[in-house]
């Protein structure tokens, strides 16, 4: 009897087993899975090679630096990754915010100063900026305005006993291209012009100590070349 009985079930479970329906065939064309982080990030970098090029140069000449269609395009990349809007993209953005504030860095420490604003610049379409990175800020924007100084000459004034430079200006445009400007008197000891002041002369008219007066006790030596 037990044996019928075992017979019988497994015949059901056959049965059941025959007229199940077969299982659905896999989905065809399905989209390919989101990209990571890591992936997503890599296809931003590019955005930031142009700055990383110039850091990696070094503290070197003050003319080695970004202008303005550089930083545009720079902060119109940016825009245009954020605009995408994945939640693997907002942390792949976070990763890229995180490399320019690296570029911020070593642009500051270079004294690379047009740099800094445009990486800070493309820094704010990512991440809201702090107090320190505004102060940097500000300090930026001031460092670019200072005059770049080339002496051109002295006199010496028998009348009075006074020394006398000749100097040439030049301050950056806003495409952070240096510019001459007018300068035509020559300057003595304790002399303002152009937001400079004359503190000294360097030895035997070998160069001039300066003062940047809109950020006080910035000063800084120009030598005869």
């Amino acid at each position: 009897m037990k044996k019928v009985l075992a017979v019988s079930a497994l015949c059901i479970l056959v049965l059941v087993a025959c007229s199940a329906p077969a299982p659905p065939p896999p989905p065809e064309n399905l989209p390919p899975p989101e990209p990571t982080p890591e992936e997503i990030a890599a296809k931003i970098r590019p955005a930031l090679q142009p700055l990383e090029a110039i850091v990696a140069q070094g503290k070197g000449v003050r003319g080695l630096n970004i202008n303005k269609v550089m930083r545009d395009k720079f902060v119109a990349d940016l825009k245009q990754a954020k605009s995408q809007g994945s939640e693997n993209g907002k942390q792949a953005l976070k990763m890229i915010a995180h490399e320019i504030e690296t570029i911020i860095q070593k642009g500051r420490d270079q004294e690379r100063y047009p740099l800094v604003l445009g990486a800070i610049a493309g820094y704010k379409v990512l991440e809201p900026i702090g107090v320190t990175m505004q102060r940097l800020k500000d300090r930026a924007e001031l460092e670019v305005k200072r005059p770049f100084i080339t002496i051109k000459g002295f006199l010496d004034d028998k009348a009075t006993g006074e020394t006398y430079v000749f100097l040439l200006v030049e301050r950056a445009n806003e495409d952070f291209e240096l510019h001459p400007v007018l300068q035509k008197e020559p300057v003595r000891k304790g002399e303002e012009f152009h937001d400079c002041r004359l503190v000294d002369f360097v030895g035997d008219k070998k160069g001039v100590t300066l003062e940047y007066i809109k950020i006080p006790g910035t000063i800084w030596n120009v030598m005869v070349q």
